[in-house]
């Protein structure tokens, strides 16, 4: 029994192991083929005339095989990364919320989310937790093909109100990562109103813990300069500590998104000094175990991105 395990446990039998899963899974669809060309065959020699019908069935049940397999093998090379912001119902896709142009920029319309997640489901994609990616990053955890990792940035009401039905109807998980100094905060929201650019509270995180998982996104560091700097990088040492600390105390977070997606020296030593095991920049690119693990970066997606380059960055075709 002793030495069982002890194979078991040994890495290159596992993938032995794994290989020989694959083989009969190909072994069994090899079969299906060949009783797809029997029934068919049959079916024109007995004069039925139900041929047609015949191989069109066993058709679907060959593909959907095959898609079984492919959707269950751990082979990704590499992980697409996509980062949403907020989102609108359909009624006000249009509508201005904010004179910031870059503001109105990030606002989804509701349906453009909803036909999104819809491919992903339909096209049997995985949604990746944090964890499950950073034991990927570190060569520790194979992941399907088609994988994607969901995230959220800033903490919008939004989120709660218009994407979490959607990603809950798929059983999708995402990462949201929080400014921790808006959520709950009157300053941030407009209660009269609701846009949205309003912000979370802690009840609202509270109550959505099945499709979503909170990080850090500083606590009051998202400012960015006219100069183009961000507060988190122009601010002294102690003051960004303090804020890195603030935050973490209140998500519990070792993952962390750079205000404004950019990185630099000493963001990152900073990060790991208080702990943080990633973070993530907004750049295209995908995650693969070459990847810096402190400057991981990810396809934004906006109101502008269509059908087309949605599909090409979530089966990495795209640059």
């Amino acid at each position: 029994m002793k030495r069982f395990f002890q194979f078991f446990l040994n890495k290159r039998a596992r993938a032995a192991i794994f290989a020989l899963v694959i083989a009969l899974a190909q072994a069994l669809v090899f079969s299906l083929v060949l009783t797809t060309a029997a029934t068919a065959t049959q079916a024109a020699e007995t004069g039925e005339g139900v041929q047609e019908t015949a191989l069109a069935a066993l058709q679907k049940q060959y593909e959907s095989a095959l898609n079984i397999i492919e959707h269950n093998v751990q082979n990704a090379s590499s992980i697409p990364i996509l980062t949403y912001h907020s989102f609108a119902k359909q009624t006000d896709a249009n509508k201005k919320w904010s004179d910031d142009a870059a503001e109105n920029s990030w606002i989804l319309p509701e349906k453009q989310f909803e036909a999104q997640m819809d491919y992903l489901a339909e096209n049997k994609f995985h949604t990746a937790t944090l964890e499950e990616l950073e034991q990927y990053l570190r060569g520790k955890l194979k992941l399907p093909d088609r994988t994607v990792v969901l995230t959220f940035d800033d903490g919008y009401r939004s989120n709660i109100e218009i994407a979490y039905p959607i990603l809950k109807k798929h059983k999708f998980h995402a990462a949201v990562f929080l400014i921790t100094g808006a959520i709950g905060n009157e300053r941030y929201s407009t209660a009269a109103s609701r846009t949205p650019l309003d912000f979370m509270n802690w009840t609202d995180l509270n109550r959505r813990g099945d499709a979503f998982s909170y990080y850090s996104h500083t606590h009051e560091m998202h400012t960015e300069y006219d100069n183009g700097t961000t507060k988190f990088a122009a601010e002294p040492l102690k003051t960004v500590t303090r804020d890195l600390i603030t935050s973490k105390s209140l998500t519990g977070a070792v993952y962390f998104a750079y205000p404004h997606g950019r990185a630099d020296a000493r963001g990152k030593a900073l990060l790991k000094e208080q702990g943080f095991r990633m973070a993530f920049i907004i750049e295209r690119g995908y995650a693969s175990r070459s990847t810096d693990r402190f400057a991981i970066p990810r396809f934004s997606v906006t109101p502008s991105m269509d059908d087309d380059e949605f599909r090409q960055i979530c089966n990495r075709e795209a640059s």
